[in-house]
């Protein structure tokens, strides 16, 4: 029987896990998933996400360390079953312009790599 890739969602779960582990020995100050998982079919709560300033693209994942911020746009390990978006492309091209650390990972190992470098 052949294992099914893991899914983005399996993948973060495994880096939210890493990063609380993180927290708990101060290599990490603080992090966050942004919720941009915004579908909805009220074209009011899409308005409303609109003029709040909602905008796609933004990398999945926000870390604070002692020294750094740094951006994670996750995606699955599997390449061929990921795609990233000109949006993302962009956000993760403007964030590392202004000398912050941004880079899109595949999979939970890629993401865990990034980070220590910096940590």
């Amino acid at each position: 029987m052949k294992l099914k890739p893991p899914t983005e969602e399996q993948e973060c779960i495994l880096l939210a896990e890493y990063l609380d582990l993180m927290i708990t020995i101060g290599k990490v100050i603080v992090y966050t998933h942004t919720a941009q998982e915004t579908f909805t079919r009220s074209w009011g709560i899409k308005m409303k996400n609109k003029r709040m300033g909602v905008r796609r693209g933004i990398p999945d994942y926000v870390i604070i360390t002692p020294k750094h911020t740094i951006f994670i746009e996750m995606k699955r390990a599997k390449k061929s079953l990921s795609k990233i978006s000109e949006q993302q492309k962009i956000w993760v091209k403007a964030i590392k312009d202004t000398g912050v650390i941004a880079d899109v990972c595949y999979g939970f190992d890629e993401a865990k790599e990034l980070l220590e470098r910096y940590l």
